[in-house]
């Protein structure tokens, strides 16, 4: 495969190397962006391979990626990642679309037995038996101009990936486990994952307990944050953490002092005064609801732990690619609409025995040393 170490800025030549890729059964896709002090990530370098050719595209000199986006959107190539997330957030924001067929290396992965958020490093040396130079991992790849060596190491992204690709395709169709694979690409294509809502941010904030009048006062802070955040392009550490937006929301008879007290030092006067009347507004009831879980039975979360980890065993993948603790605790809330192991391939290995254990109708032998699973 020939590397080409000059990035492409002209739209033509572009186009053209994007109707090569036409021809092919898939491509590699990889980028490289900065997120350091703007709220979305700011995107520097494309690095797509073929079969016969790799490219670098440099955004920040590029006018027109239309030919590109046409490509990522034909259902006929597949396009490979590793870790997709972010560069499917990137090519969103963009373009306000998902590429069509993605693979992603790193969920693949997690198929075998391996490491559920395995590094690229380790597979390109894994398939490949090649050692990354991680000298440019952290780089500002802003600066211009850039340096041969960093181009070399953006291309390294799509090329190795490209046998890694191949390897895995082959094991996975030999355990017959593609289709598991495909279902979670799916998951990854889901618009509703990169679209900003700057009213439901509050459920990432990590609290335990709040009144009804703190958890409305930190919704709607919150909410505001996220709004100047997006609308200038600033990180939420940038504008206001979470950490003091659950301490403003819980601050008793607020005032003026709250901002210097808590050491909210970066708000304008008006922001200040956007919060305060926030945090002054009464509440039309005077009763007071507490914002708690739900308790849970521990016998039953334990044993339904064990019986993931006989079937992860089994099937020699992590326990939580399965199910996590929280689906776990879902399911004992009798919230199975929010669970996740009762769909897909996830139901057929573990989604049905679970309920089958909690009715008491599961049987566990030992044979060979190995936990053997019997329905009654």
């Amino acid at each position: 495969m020939k590397q080409i170490n000059t990035p492409y800025t002209d739209t033509n030549k572009i186009s053209k190397f994007c109707e090569e890729c036409l021809q092919e059964d898939f491509i590699t896709v990889d980028t490289e962006f900065v997120r350091t002090n703007t709220f979305f990530p700011k995107l520097c370098l494309i690095q797509i391979a073929n079969s016969k050719k790799a490219i670098v595209i440099d955004f920040l000199s590029t006018n027109n990626l239309k030919p590109l986006l046409d490509l990522l959107l034909n259902k006929n190539i597949v396009k490979v990642f590793h870790a997709a997330r972010q560069d499917l957030e990137i090519f969103f924001n963009l373009f306000n679309k998902l590429p069509k067929n993605i693979f992603d290396t790193q969920i693949a992965s997690s198929f075998l037995g391996l490491e559920e958020q395995i590094s690229y490093e380790k597979l390109v040396l894994m398939f490949c038996n090649h050692k990354i130079d991680k000298n440019y991992q952290f780089y500002d790849w802003s600066i211009r101009p850039l340096k041969k060596l960093q181009i070399q190491y953006a291309l390294s992204d799509v090329v190795y990936l490209r046998k890694i690709y191949s390897e895995l395709i082959k094991i996975l169709s030999e355990k017959k486990r593609l289709n598991w694979t495909t279902h979670e690409f799916e998951k990854l294509l889901d618009t509703k994952k990169y679209e900003y809502n700057p009213k439901s941010y509050w459920k990432k904030i990590k609290v335990n307990k709040l009144s009804n009048s703190s958890l409305q006062k930190l919704k709607k802070i919150t909410e505001w944050r996220e709004k100047k955040c997006i609308l200038k392009n600033l990180t939420r550490n940038h504008v206001l953490n979470d950490k003091k937006i659950i301490k403003l929301a819980t601050c008793k008879n607020p005032t003026k002092n709250v901002f210097s007290h808590f050491g909210v030092n970066d708000l304008s006067k008006k922001d200040e005064e956007k919060i305060l009347h926030i945090l002054n507004i009464k509440e039309k009831s005077s009763k007071i609801e507490q914002f708690t879980y739900h308790k849970i039975e521990l016998k039953k979360l334990k044993q339904l732990k064990n019986l993931l980890q006989i079937i992860s065993n089994h099937l020699e993948i992590t326990e939580s690619l399965i199910a996590t603790t929280s689906d776990l605790k879902s399911f004992l809330k009798d919230e199975s609409d929010k669970t996740n192991f009762f769909k897909g391939w996830r139901n057929e290995v573990f989604g049905n025995y679970a309920v089958k254990l909690l009715e008491n109708k599961l049987l566990f032998e030992k044979i060979n040393d190995k936990v053997v699973i019997k329905v009654k």
